[in-house]
C-alpha cells in the first residue's frame, strides 16, 4: 500500500551487496528503520506516514505495477499548494507474513524498470 510520509527524510550512499536485500551499515545521510537521516529519528519506527493508504495494487513476482487513486491526485495537488508538506510516498506491504519482501528498483538504477511518476491533467 501507499501512503503519504509526514516526515522529511534523507538518502545516502549506502548500497547493500547483491540484489539490495543483504543488509549494510547507514551511511550519512541514510534513512533506517529508526532514523529519518543521520541522527534525527522517526517519531514511529518504520517511518511517519498517514495511516489511511493513498492507494493499493497487489504486488507479486516480477513485473510492471502501478498505483493510482482520486486520493493520489488530492496527494499531488496538496503538495503543489503546500511544498513543504512533500515527503512523498511510502511502499508497505504485508509485514505480518514472512517472505513477503519484494524489490523495487529506484531512480538511480541503470534499469529500464526504473519507476516513473506519470501526471495527467486538464487545465
Amino acid at each position: 500500500m501507499l501512503h503519504i510520509l509526514t516526515t522529511d527524510w534523507g538518502v545516502g550512499e549506502s548500497k547493500a551487496a547483491g540484489g539490495q536485500g543483504g543488509r549494510t551499515t547507514a551511511q550519512t545521510g541514510d534513512a533506517t528503520w529508526i532514523h529519518t537521516h543521520d541522527t534525527a529519528m522517526w517519531t514511529n519506527a518504520s517511518g511517519d506516514f498517514v495511516a489511511e493508504a493513498s492507494a493499493a495494487t497487489s504486488v507479486g513476482g516480477l513485473g510492471k505495477y502501478e498505483w493510482s487513486s482520486d486520493q493520489m491526485n488530492a496527494d499531488v495537488q496538496a503538495w503543489l499548494d503546500d511544498a513543504a508538506t512533500n515527503f512523498g510516498w511510502i511502499l508497505i506491504g504485508n509485514e505480518n507474513k514472512i517472505k513477503t519482501a519484494n524489490r523495487f528498483d529506484t531512480m538511480e538504477s541503470s534499469e529500464s524498470a526504473r519507476p516513473t511518476l506519470t501526471i495527467e491533467f486538464t487545465p
